[in-house]
């Protein structure tokens, strides 16, 4: 599913510099992001980084001018903004509907169980990525 760059700043309630009809098809980190995909800075630093990376658009606050061209999209906190963007995926219904199947399928304590499981592992995947970047910094 993709939105226009006009689309996404409408529902961050931002402002588009550059060409408000490009399509954006995906959500990233910059040291991820692709061509098509949507991603964010909230510093200079990390403005210098997003800019030179393939993505198309980035979401920034100020008035930051990209050096390669890319579309920005203006907001007051871009790390909320991105947030905000990412319920346009289509993969948080996707994450309701199995939410919601899995509630009338397992029994409560399971369920619980499953959730503290899900919580424990994202907060180890937190604590590797922190880990990371800090012994790389």
């Amino acid at each position: 599913m993709t939105f226009s760059a006009a689309v996404v700043a409408k529902h961050l309630d931002g402002e588009v510099v550059g060409d408000a009809q490009i399509e954006l098809s995906g959500f990233a980190p910059a040291d991820r992001a692709q061509s098509g995909d949507l991603t964010f800075a909230e510093n200079d630093e990390f403005f210098a980084r997003a800019d030179q990376t393939a993505a198309s658009a980035i979401i920034v606050n100020g008035d930051k001018i990209s050096s390669t061209g890319k579309i920005l999209i203006r907001v007051a906190n871009p790390r909320v903004a991105f947030a905000k963007a990412l319920a346009l995926s289509p993969i948080v219904p996707a994450g309701v509907l199995i939410g919601r199947r899995l509630h009338d399928r397992l029994p409560q304590q399971q369920l619980y169980s499953l959730c503290y499981v899900l919580v424990g592992l994202a907060g180890l995947k937190l604590l590797w990525d922190a880990s990371r970047a800090l012994l790389t910094a």
